[in-house]
């Protein structure tokens, strides 16, 4: 991966969404956070969760889409973490190769993780599978900071960018097999396994290398910094971000010459190509540019995510160029100022008004729920809301009192939606709950009450409802208040 997607617990920006689906993670769950970057705390900069787990400061990430793993990087900490895709739990921490391992690369075929670091001369090894060391190679001049590991799966050579030098490694032996100069320092690297051919940043040029012979055959003149490079194997172009200009160059593999510079935003940071889509996004920094591949113009830009739950859809691509299917996650952004909800009344569930495939004990079509609420942020500044809510139908026997709120979303559509835990009366256990309410009165609708109930231990993002109830009211309110 080539997009370094940092961002605080206070702001997350499309660009790191962007960024991270564009990386091919597998499953990605990120822990709800504030909308406003002014509530941010700057200890809190780059936290991503996966399956539950805090990873701080991330510096890289890097998938292998053929057994789903996804391996993370962080500039604070000597470890790397290891999640295992299909299930979105993390399976192992290996120790880096230093004290901050900052670049990532996986070999496909081999399951072979390659990580560079950021205090020593080293590129270490892992096994993918067992998940263990199985070298540490000291790389001349590296000192470091260098710029960035690519790996080609079907030729298994391991490139490794350094202040001057490119150093080539045989994937099979751990053995150096080349050095190559680096004019400038080396700012990134990506490797096209169709062509092999590898291409590098330096600080005024893009220089390529020819992966048969182990030698430079041509160097691009850059008007700027190539910060960035991604490849799109399938178009043989070459996508190169410029952080000082605010520019993406699209670079033509067949010739090796620039066919068109783009102007995408301030400090491009990341560069990560769709292949199927045929799109490119680039992480700036107010946001993720939308490149399509075909036209080479932006379709897209986008800012600070507004509040409210997105379903993230990620999928991978191997080596060959197939996509895996999609797997989505969901993610919440909340503004802990932006207002809190209230609401009581009565719906009928399995009516006219209801969503399909209402679920509850003893339904009958005409018997009315009934419902009451509060949730709210204090002073808003809490990360966690606090609240309450009882819903009953007497008709099923079914009493439902929550226990806890988890987070709540109050959107610019007159919605609130918000998560929690509950206890049903007869029964033990606390159940996951989601409700989805509207308070209609500025927009001419009647307002709405929906609420699903999930089993104890259940996760709402993967698993349906056992208990489901939605409709618009006949008596009484939901508003919120701002």
């Amino acid at each position: 991966m080539h997009a370094n997607c940092r961002y605080t617990a206070g702001a997350v920006k499309a660009s790191c969404v962007a960024m991270l689906a564009a990386a091919s993670l597998l499953t990605l769950a990120v822990r709800p956070v504030p909308a406003d970057p002014v509530a941010a705390a700057d200890s809190e900069e780059g936290v991503a969760v996966v399956g539950g787990f805090p990873v701080p400061d991330v510096s890289d990430i890097a998938v292998n889409s053929a057994d789903g793993r996804v391996y993370v990087a962080s500039w604070s900490d000597p470890t790397i973490s290891v999640f295992d895709g299909s299930t979105n739990t993390r399976i192992a921490t290996i120790r880096g190769p230093g004290s901050s391992p900052v670049r990532l690369a996986v070999n496909t075929v081999t399951s072979r993780v390659y990580a560079s670091d950021g205090s020593s001369d080293i590129l270490t090894v892992f096994d993918g599978i067992a998940n263990t060391v199985i070298a540490r190679i000291p790389v001349p001049f590296y000192g470091g900071d260098g710029g960035g590991v690519a790996v080609n799966p079907i030729t298994n050579r391991v490139y490794l960018g350094t202040h001057s030098t490119v150093t080539v490694i045989d994937g099979a032996t751990n053995a150096i097999v080349a050095t190559l100069p680096c004019p400038g320092l080396c700012t990134d690297i990506a490797a096209d396994p169709a062509t092999d051919r590898i291409y590098v940043g330096d600080w005024r040029s893009v220089f390529v290398i020819d992966g048969a012979t182990d030698t430079i055959v041509a160097t691009i003149p850059m008007s700027g910094y190539p910060n960035e490079l991604d490849v799109d194997s399938a178009t043989n172009r070459l996508y190169a971000a410029d952080f000082g200009r605010g520019t993406l160059s699209v670079i033509d593999g067949a010739t090796d010459s620039i066919v068109d510079t783009i102007s995408v935003g301030p400090a491009p940071r990341g560069v990560s190509v769709d292949a199927a889509a045929n799109r490119i996004y680039v992480a700036t920094a107010v946001g993720v540019t939308v490149v399509d591949g075909a036209t080479d113009e932006v379709v897209a830009v986008g800012d600070a995510l507004t509040p409210g739950v997105y379903p993230v859809g990620v999928r991978a691509r191997d080596q060959a160029c197939n996509w895996s299917a999609t797997s989505t996650s969901f993610l919440v952004v909340y503004d802990p100022s932006a207002g809190f909800a209230t609401g009581a009344g009565s719906i009928v569930p399995g009516s006219a008004t209801s969503d399909a495939g209402d679920l509850l004990p003893g339904p009958d079509g005409s018997s009315k729920a009934q419902f009451a609420f509060v949730v709210k942020y204090q002073n808003g500044s809490q990360t966690v809301p606090d609240g309450n809510l009882e819903f009953q139908y007497r008709a099923g026997d079914l009493h439902l009192k929550s226990a806890e709120m988890d987070w709540l979303v109050v959107t610019n559509q007159n919605w609130a939606k918000f998560q929690g835990t509950a206890t049903i009366a007869g029964t033990s256990g606390t159940y996951p709950l989601r409700v989805e309410a509207r308070d209609g009165h500025t927009t001419g609708q009647p307002d709405r009450f929906a609420i699903k109930v999930y089993s104890p231990g259940a996760d709402p993002d993967t698993t349906g409802p056992i208990y489901k109830a939605s409709g618009d009211l006949i008596g009484g309110q939901v508003q919120i208040h701002r």
